[in-house]
């Protein structure tokens, strides 16, 4: 004769009536984990989607010192033909001319005329970005051009603002060497 035991489960295990089977929420420490994982998160995420309107603004100023190194590159290679970037305030845009003939060159990477709007074109992606004014020595100046040596034709520092939803950016040229910079 063959004695059989009787199974037993043991109240953990899931059957019928088991913990498993009477669980219908989550835990407080599972609640708090999930929290945690969403404010980390949301802490990195924050600050760089915050940051999408500057970084419009500062993709503009990189534009416009850029243009105005490859602007006194030109004059460099061109002695005879130099450049000048020529500034429309009340139109938003600039354009890079033949400075002994004031015609538009053509832009090296798409052969397009070299006009800079900040919303159309090579540009569309700028779309709000306004050139608020270009100084020298506090004058309102037109065009930025450079000697065949590279140095700028300024008496003093050319400053070139731009903001973009109430931010705003500069763009300066050394009177005496040329160097760019963005403040």
């Amino acid at each position: 004769m063959q004695l059989r035991a009787k199974s037993r489960r043991s109240v953990g295990d899931g059957g019928e009536g088991g913990v498993a089977a009477r669980r219908r929420g989550f835990t407080l420490f599972e609640l708090v984990l999930v929290v945690l994982v969403v404010g980390i998160c949301a802490a990195t995420l924050l600050p760089a989607v915050g940051n999408l309107r500057s970084t419009s603004l500062r993709q503009a100023a990189n534009m416009v010192a850029a243009d105005a190194d490859f602007c006194m590159s030109e004059c460099v290679n061109r002695p005879t033909a130099p450049r000048k970037l020529v500034f429309n305030v009340g139109g938003n845009s600039y354009q890079m001319v033949d400075a002994t003939t004031n015609a538009v060159i053509a832009h090296p990477a798409d052969g397009l005329p070299y006009i800079n709007d900040f919303s159309t074109g090579r540009n569309v992606q700028l779309s709000g970005v306004r050139l608020v004014s270009v100084l020298v020595g506090g004058i309102s100046a037109t065009a930025l051009t450079y000697t065949a040596y590279g140095k700028p034709v300024l008496t003093s520092d050319m400053v070139i603002t731009l903001s973009y939803e109430g931010q705003t950016m500069a763009v300066t040229v050394k009177a005496g060497t040329g160097d760019v910079g963005i403040q």
